[in-house]
């Protein structure tokens, strides 16, 4: 039921969520707020949404291993992370410098020891490394979501939209 207040019509955002109906209803996207003239295609977010997802998950692991007594894959693992990082739309390259700086040290490090253990030094760079690129992945206003901050956006108001 729509209120008197309501002016008819789509809300700003719901053509691009929905630009099928859009086009049968003849409803012109030039209509709509501006903002979403750079918006994404829906693929593109969610895939984007995937990339954020795997940075985090790789970052909350190696997080999780800093702690345990063999580091014997921690150089693979950073790797892994180096890897998630590289993905354009992320905006992540000085994560990716800072790796390319401590990776050798990680890696022969791991390599020559029977059980490998990282030095107290690599465990706090690591913990520091994987403490920020968590909490970039998670803030929806930083650098590497600002690539999909339009469906973001468009999200959020739809959500109003039901709950309205």
């Amino acid at each position: 039921v729509r209120s008197n207040s309501q002016p008819p019509g789509p809300k700003p955002g719901m053509v691009h969520m929905y630009p099928n109906v859009a086009r049968r209803l003849q409803i012109s996207v030039s209509d709509q707020s501006q903002h979403w003239d750079s918006m994404i295609s829906f693929k593109e977010y969610v895939n984007h949404m995937a990339q954020l997802q795997q940075t985090l998950s790789m970052a909350q692991q190696l997080s999780a291993d800093i702690n345990s007594e063999n580091h014997k894959y921690m150089a693979h693992q950073v790797a892994l992370l180096y890897q998630c990082i590289s993905y354009p739309n992320l905006k992540m390259s000085d994560y990716k410098k800072t790796i390319e700086e401590h990776f050798n040290e990680i890696k022969n490090h791991t390599e020559k020891a029977t059980i490998p253990q990282l030095t107290d030094e690599q465990k706090m760079w690591l913990s520091d490394l994987t403490e920020e690129v968590a909490t970039l992945t998670t803030d929806l206003t930083a650098p590497p979501s600002r690539h999909a901050y339009s469906w973001i956006l468009a999200m959020a108001q739809h959500h109003d939209l039901v709950q309205g």
